[in-house]
């Protein structure tokens, strides 16, 4: 197997946004929920008198640094992504490796993850898991991580 050509590519962040505008509510989200905890705990410093002041510039830092992670996280380590891979592959190995990575099959025959990757609200179109064929190649559309991990268990 080790003579196989495949590609395996990130959409760019605009494509991503224009697939899944719901990713951009999840970062919201969380960046709101990150911001309340900061400032939470930096109140509860100056309750506390581990703290003079109310430390307003680390808190905003503190979520400025968290939102770059998120970004990088989302759009970067779990990118819409695609992976094109001969159509002579075993699926069905591939198939038990994504149901042992807690992935369902949906009604539509795409693949879902129990746990959400980005909103605790809702799940996003890009957690999906897409399969497509045509006569050459078979086609995996999801988030980077998870294609990458299908890569691996092609070629180790």
């Amino acid at each position: 197997m080790s003579d196989m050509i495949f590609s395996l590519s990130r959409l760019n962040v605009v494509d991503q946004l224009c697939y899944d505008p719901l990713k951009v509510v999840a970062l919201c989200e969380k960046v709101i929920m990150a911001l309340a905890m900061i400032m939470t705990t930096f109140y509860l410093l100056k309750l506390s008198g581990l703290a003079n002041e109310f430390l307003l510039g680390a808190a905003l830092s503190g979520t400025v640094g968290f939102l770059a992670f998120l970004l990088k996280k989302m759009y970067y380590d779990y990118a819409f992504s695609q992976l094109d891979l001969p159509i002579d592959i075993e699926f069905s190995a591939i198939e038990k490796s994504l149901f042992d990575r807690g992935f369902i099959k949906d009604e539509n025959g795409d693949y879902l993850n129990k746990k959400t990757k980005f909103s605790i609200l809702h799940k996003c179109k890009s957690e999906k898991i897409y399969i497509q064929t045509d006569n050459k190649n078979l086609t995996f559309r999801g988030p980077y991580e998870d294609l990458e991990v299908i890569l691996n268990l092609i070629y180790k």
